[in-house]
């Protein structure tokens, strides 16, 4: 039982009016808001804009594909060395030469924009998934330091709902912004660069810390630094496992991601609008259920519901299979006033809101764990590890898909494929976790 204090201090609103976290609060949510809104802008131009008709539709899946490595290829190359860097180093210093970059590097991929040069957007797009990379294990790092020990949780789900909404925001202003006749690309450079620069002003709001390891060494060899990243992981299962769980929930929501474009379009046979409004929903039910996460757990820091929010999971995507079926026969998309018109519709809203509530109540108190359980001077670098094992999870998701649909796999029955995949997963959550909510209380 918590003390009036302690649940004070954990109180999601106490926590985002704190002046330690409000700095490094928005400048997150701009570095993914921008990051986002890059890609997709990209993806945009090659399958909506004026480079679609430079390709066939097998290419230009094929260069949605290669965006998609370009912008997560560096998590795999260089979270090791990020997270040396961090423990060595001013961690604050470090933002703002990433946030200082961030401005150069956007502003080369505008131009690639107005240029329609793909080669220098798809090399932009790797330096930015490159300063994310560099970024991501400070601003997971330094969570604990800004924080009190009873306030991570609430901390991590307010960063995980605002890096899902600045992802829908991204996705969404990206596809418009750049689709706009004659000034898109202009507009869309100009877009990027007041959010980086105002990213760079709040990052000089984020309070210094005191390096944990600066007399480290550090080499120009990476393949030696993710050795040494593994060998920390290896070191200290109990993080590995909350580690590998958490990784579990990016491969199921990388899925979700992946295949929702096309569920929407070819399944539903409905048009943008509805693929809109359920990425909405999920930004927002992500967001729902990080925040309920933390007044669930009311400062204790604990996985112990995850094991129940998998299973939830799992059934809400099995309904979503279940129920699939077109909205009209005719040629042309049917329209959101049609979707939002059928009792089907709102199941499938429903659907997909608890499955994001679900994930968020599930992946958040694995952050939080892995931020507790490490050693300050090993934060950052397990942090990297972190990135590293999510980013294979998200490869792995699109294996799988290339597999279901090598197979002829429909995408209903993915959904379906994927539910069974939670229910196994939460099966094995429950094991590991030694206060899992499923396990019979000993008297």
């Amino acid at each position: 039982m918590h003390n009036q204090n302690q649940s004070d201090s954990a109180s999601i609103f106490k926590i985002l009016n704190g002046k330690r976290f409000i700095g490094l609060f928005i400048t997150q949510f701009l570095t993914s808001f921008n990051d986002n809104f890059f890609k997709n802008a990209i993806i945009a131009m090659l399958n909506f804009g004026v480079m679609a008709s430079l390709f066939t539709d097998e290419q230009r899946q094929q260069w949605v594909i290669i965006a998609g490595l370009c912008f997560i290829l560096p998590y795999f190359l260089f979270s090791a060395t990020a997270g040396k860097l961090a423990e060595k180093y001013d961690r604050i210093t470090i933002v703002h030469i990433i946030k200082f970059s961030e401005i150069a590097i956007l502003g080369l991929g505008g131009v690639g924009f107005i240029l329609q040069n793909l080669y220098l957007m798809l090399s932009m797009l790797f330096l930015m998934g490159t300063h994310s990379t560099f970024f991501s294990p400070i601003k997971f790092g330094i969570l604990p330091t800004y924080l009190h020990r009873s306030q991570l949780v609430g901390g991590n789900a307010l960063i995980e709902t605002a890096t899902f909404i600045a992802i829908i925001l991204g996705t969404i202003l990206g596809t418009q912004l750049i689709l706009l006749p004659e000034y898109g690309e202009v507009f869309s450079l100009i877009m990027m660069i007041i959010v980086a620069f105002t990213g760079l002003y709040t990052s000089y709001m984020m309070p210094r810390i005191k390096n944990s390891l600066p007399d480290m060494h550090m080499s120009l060899n990476i393949i030696q630094h993710n050795i040494e990243i593994f060998k920390i992981m290896l070191a200290s299962p109990k993080v590995l496992k909350y580690i590998l769980a958490g990784g579990w929930f990016w491969f199921v929501a990388a899925v979700v991601m992946i295949v929702l474009p096309t569920y929407i379009s070819d399944v539903l046979a409905m048009n943008k609008d509805v693929y809109t409004l359920i990425l909405v929903l999920f930004s927002v039910g992500v967001g729902s259920g990080s925040v309920f996460c933390a007044k669930l757990l009311d400062g204790n820091i604990s996985a112990r519901f995850t094991p129940v929010a998998a299973l939830v999971m799992g059934v809400f995507a099995i309904d979503i299979g279940y129920i699939s079926e077109a909205f009209t026969d005719a040629d042309h998309l049917a329209t959101l006033a049609i979707f939002l018109d059928s009792f089907t519709g709102w199941r499938i809203m429903f659907d997909f809101f608890i499955i994001a509530a679900a994930g968020g109540l599930y992946v958040v108190p694995f952050f939080a764990l892995v931020q507790d359980e490490t050693s300050q001077h090993e934060k950052s670098r397990m942090i990297a590890g972190n990135n590293i094992i999510n980013a294979f999870a998200m490869v792995l998701s699109g294996l799988y898909m290339l597999l279901t649909s090598a197979l002829h796999i429909s995408i209903p029955v993915v959904f379906i494929m994927t539910g069974i995949l939670c229910f196994v997963g939460g099966f094995i959550v429950h094991i590991v976790l030694e206060d899992s909510v499923l396990r019979r209380k000993k008297y």
